[in-house]
């Protein structure tokens, strides 16, 4: 029912909690989060697809061109924005913050399934490179009326699967080779999560004087978040919220603007 909160049971993977947060019980979830955090990251890598086909690591430098008209007024889904960002830091670090744990995009959309018996698995927004050629994976959230915890718990969701892979898989092997460095670890001891959305998204989940309070997020819950943020940062998995400046007016391919990007702290 829509009044009783769902609980998170230590037996659950985090993909299989993400899809059971509530703006409501936002603060009590993430307490249960983590609480539960080692056995739910453990129950993450056991259950998280390995693929055997490639990891789609290569992105064409050709863009796709939209019907500019009907994105006149800034109305992207998040499949533009995540294209958007991809090409604007597929090659160097132009506008972003030094403090960004990643200095190039890799690609996106790459998906994790390696059946699809992997249900609940998907395809993680932006995979990017930090500054000693290491993946770090990007969560990213476009509409206002998306769930800040939910991102974050993807996020971390998916850098587990990405960990697994490296050292289980062939993943290493193909990240190297794309990036053209050699002798990376074959273990992953840490990797950089970052939840990133532009800043009509970070307005409304903050509560910024003159927006709609739909979707806020409350100052407890979000206390609670940043709390659970340096757990997970102990467990290997440090998170990095960013806000994505840009929008209007559409580039010449009729996806949004990307201007820049810096570290935002969400108290």
């Amino acid at each position: 029912m829509k009044n009783l909160m769902k609980t998170i049971e230590p037996a659950m993977s985090l993909h299989e909690v993400m899809n059971r947060i509530q703006l409501r019980f936002m603060a009590e979830q993430t307490t249960q989060i983590k609480q539960y955090l080692p056995s739910l990251i453990e129950n993450t890598s056991k259950v998280a697809p390995v693929r055997r086909n490639p990891y789609k690591l290569k992105r064409p430098d050709k863009r796709r061109e939209l019907n500019r008209l009907s994105n006149a007024h800034g109305i992207w889904d998040e499949k533009h924005w995540e294209e958007a960002c991809y090409h604007k830091w597929s090659k160097r670090a132009h506008g972003l913050a030094p403090s960004i744990p990643f200095r190039r995009t890799v690609s996106y959309q790459v998906m994790l399934r390696n059946t699809n018996a992997d249900k609940g698995w998907g395809e993680i927004d932006l995979l990017a490179g930090s500054a000693d050629k290491l993946p770090v994976v990007i969560e990213l959230k476009s509409k206002t009326s998306e769930y800040l915890l939910r991102a974050v718990v993807e996020g971390v969701a998916y850098a587990v699967a990405i960990r697994k892979a490296w050292s289980q898989g062939n993943l290493r092997l193909q990240w190297q080779n794309r990036l053209a460095v050699s002798n990376l670890s074959q273990k992953l001891n840490t990797i950089a999560v970052v939840v990133a959305a532009p800043t009509s998204c970070w307005a409304r989940w903050k509560g910024k004087a003159g927006q709609e309070k739909a979707f806020q997020v409350k100052k407890e819950a979000l206390r609670v978040i940043e709390s659970l943020r340096i757990s997970f940062k102990e467990c290997g998995y440090p998170i990095t919220f960013v806000e994505i400046f840009g929008g209007e007016p559409s580039d010449v391919y009729g996806l949004p603007t990307i201007k820049k990007a810096k570290n935002l702290a969400i108290i």
